[in-house]
């Protein structure tokens, strides 16, 4: 299988910890249930074992459901066999020690076991794979320890490497990033984002007409092939998301679990968008608290990202946040269970695609600093808060499936003193309108 981006940060980690770094040597790898976390691991299994000449016996590949499942075992006693195996403990070995630890969390006592682990000796280099539990167990301890990994759903150019052959240069996100967000003017943005796009059309795919494939079907490896039929297993992960994970962490009771699925349901057939709480919890039958922690469980499990509105102090924390899909797969599955035709829904899917982007880069990349909503009438669908010499700029965007008019987008410029402000709609090249930019969808999109 081809390589995804995070697997190149993993193993900058490894390199780094072979020649001497032992500050980074615990990786916590969260992600959305079938996002190829397994196959991640296996990669990095072959690599240290082919690439980096790691004896056989001093890599542990331990897939914990299955320890837990199969035989009722837990990581701490399977370390001690793995070290009678040695014929060594951790704290006597001489030479590094890899311990790749998937799906952890069915190991309840997993952070104690993992911390423990760790302060053996500094030559063992722990990675743990987990689903939404593992993000939500993360304590202090190991925060401190180590390093948060998360495999995210997958953007275009991943899409488009897996299910395509096609690769792009590894620097082509990055200047892409920088084209959009470190220009000087709205013209020298929209010149780098030509040349750009000029290299990106030289694929040889109708990358416009794909765009509604990889909406559909795209975001997750399990997905891309599959077509509707894989609709029913990404369903199948929600349900597996909230009735276990749900019930593990929360104690949820099943009626609770319900209101849950039952709000992922209401969420999918209307765009994203601000969430009143009341509202659900007064059609639900439910109680405001309720609906509020499920809402936190959902991000959590990282199904739902949340967006805040663009406000300051006191007043942010009282206006409703906006809720969008991790991946318009999910919201494809969701709507098509309830006999929805996604291609319906395209639309919302591509807000979902390009806020997830949004979330992802405020995440990897540190020049941008926040991401918001407007939550004025007629404002941009968000707004991205970049880190200049010149003090924070507010960059508002908005999305629209076909060409789509700069009304709202100005709106927003206006009132943050924006200096240029983005559409990503149906151009087929970027162009400039005023300060406002269009960039082609498929474009942003392999950010």
């Amino acid at each position: 299988m081809p390589h995804r981006w995070i697997f190149f940060r993993l193993t900058k980690f490894i390199h780094d910890f072979l020649n001497g770094g032992t500050e980074i040597r615990l990786i916590m790898m969260p992600g959305l249930r079938g996002t190829g976390k397994t196959t991640i691991l296996w990669q990095l299994y072959r690599y240290l074992l082919e690439r980096e000449r790691i004896p056989l016996d001093h890599i542990l590949f331990l897939p914990v459901d299955e320890l837990r499942t199969l035989i009722g075992g837990n990581i701490y006693d399977a370390i001690s066999c793995y070290e009678e195996l040695l014929g060594s403990s951790l704290e006597e070995m001489r030479e590094p020690i890899f311990l790749l630890l998937d799906e952890v969390t069915y190991d309840p006592n997993w952070p104690s076991a993992v911390k423990a682990i760790y302060d053996k000796s500094p030559l063992v280099f722990i990675i743990v794979s987990g689903s939404s539990a593992l993000a939500l167990k993360i304590t202090s301890d190991l925060a401190r320890r180590g390093v948060r990994e998360i495999l995210y759903p997958m953007n275009m150019a991943e899409y488009l490497m897996l299910r395509h052959g096609k690769y792009q240069r590894r620097d082509f996100t990055r200047n892409l990033k920088v084209a959009l967000f470190e220009g000087a003017s709205p013209e020298g943005i929209v010149q780098k984002l030509g040349i750009l796009h000029r290299g990106l059309t030289s694929i040889g795919l109708d990358l416009r007409n794909l765009v509604v494939h990889y909406l559909k079907f795209g975001g997750l490896p399990f997905t891309m092939r599959n077509g509707e039929v894989a609709y029913e297993q990404v369903y199948d992960v929600i349900e597996r998301v909230v009735n276990r994970d749900f019930a593990m962490i929360y104690k949820m009771r099943s009626e609770t679990r319900e209101k849950a699925v039952a709000i992922l349901a209401g969420l999918a057939t209307h765009p994203p968008g601000p969430v009143v709480i009341s509202n659900i919890a007064k059609s639900l039958g439910i109680k405001y608290d309720t609906v509020r922690k499920i809402l936190h469980a959902l991000v959590n499990s990282l199904i739902l990202y949340s967006i805040s509105p663009y406000a300051k102090g006191i007043a942010q924390v009282r206006k409703t946040r906006k809720y969008c899909f991790s991946t318009p797969v999910v919201r494809a599955a969701l709507a098509f269970r309830l006999g929805w035709s996604p291609d319906d829904l395209l639309g919302p899917m591509l807000e979902d695609a390009v806020l997830a982007s949004l979330v992802r880069l405020k995440a990897t990349y540190p020049k941008v600093i926040g991401i918001h909503y407007d939550p004025t009438k007629g404002g941009a669908d968000a707004i991205v808060e970049i880190s200049s010499v010149k003090g924070t700029v507010s960059i508002p965007i908005e999305v629209g499936w076909g060409y789509k008019d700069s009304r709202q987008v100005k709106n927003t410029m206006k009132r943050l003193s924006s200096p240029y402000g983005i559409i990503v709609d149906d151009v087929v090249k970027p162009e400039l309108d005023g300060n406002v930019i269009h960039i082609p969808k498929y474009m942003f999109l392999m950010m």
